[in-house]
């Protein structure tokens, strides 16, 4: 009887973990599977009323926002949504959201949201071929 019990706290503790995680952060938009047209990513976003988002290294909030493209850091976002990111390349993303304390150390459990979503028709640096004074 004591084993059970001890089975069904672990189990509420580790889902009231992740259902408090899941509450934080939430990307809105760009949605999984969206084309994005442009080299600026505009992100929508939002954050539960009790986290108190800030400047890093702030003294009265709650934390701030780590924004990383496939895993890699691209940014932070100190107030709340939307934002964007500039100069974002065709290509396939992952888009992670990460709530962090304000010295930028991950919460524990971590604290993030992700969606993938492609960049399409950005003309990259247009390559020309000069030959007799002509241009193709």
């Amino acid at each position: 009887m004591v084993r059970i019990f001890q089975s069904l706290s672990l189990i509420l503790v580790l889902s009231s973990g992740l259902i408090a995680q899941g509450n934080v952060v939430q990307i809105n938009s760009p949605t999984t599977g969206e084309l994005v047209s442009t080299s600026f990513l505009p992100i929508d976003y939002s954050l539960a009323a009790y986290f108190d988002i800030g400047d890093s290294a702030c003294t009265d909030c709650d934390g701030f926002i780590r924004v990383t493209l496939n895993y890699a850091y691209a940014g932070s976002f100190h107030d709340t949504g939307p934002d964007t990111l500039q100069d974002v390349t065709n290509g396939q993303y992952l888009l992670g959201l990460e709530a962090v304390d304000p010295e930028g150390n991950s919460f524990d459990p971590e604290i993030m949201d992700t969606v993938s979503f492609t960049i399409v028709g950005n003309p990259g640096i247009m390559r020309t071929r000069w030959s007799h004074g002509l241009c193709w």
